[in-house]
């Protein structure tokens, strides 16, 4: 009768779906969709008048670093282009123990955001439309990490 137990519980130890481990999981990494800046002039030329507006300027790429974006130290992606389907996924591997930093840049600025991407990142990937362009980039559609 012992022997019997312990066959049913192994048996259902063994069809169990093991647990999903939160380095298995993909994270989506939100991104500013916009920035509003302004512009200053900073030589205005004799007998001209001047005027500044607020610019609004869209998300149009981005560039991955090890370490702070400081260093200059980008990282090439390894690109994987899905003809059927027009996508287009840049993916970059890491070694749990580097510090990941993303630079966001814009339309029409040279303004960039920058963010450290949380520790022990092994992965990040972003998806590209390749059916609209944004200044003769892909347009990016999400971007996750685990």
């Amino acid at each position: 009768m012992i022997k019997t137990k312990t066959f049913v519980l192994s048996t259902i130890l063994l069809l169990s779906p093991l647990p999903t481990f939160a380095a298995d999981t993909w994270q989506k990494l939100e991104l500013p969709t916009a920035i509003k800046t302004t512009q200053t002039i900073t030589a205005k030329p004799s007998g001209w008048e001047a005027s500044i507006g607020e610019n609004e300027h869209q998300v149009v790429g981005v560039t991955v670093y090890d370490g702070h974006p400081d260093q200059q130290a980008s990282l090439a992606p390894n690109i994987k282009t899905n003809k059927k389907d027009l996508q287009t996924t840049a993916s970059w591997q890491f070694s749990a123990n580097s510090e990941i930093w993303i630079g966001v840049s814009f339309t029409n600025t040279a303004a960039v955001l920058y963010k450290k991407l949380p520790e022990k990142i092994t992965e990040l990937r972003v998806k590209y439309d390749e059916k609209g362009f944004i200044q003769g980039l892909p347009i990016i559609m999400n971007i996750d990490y685990r």
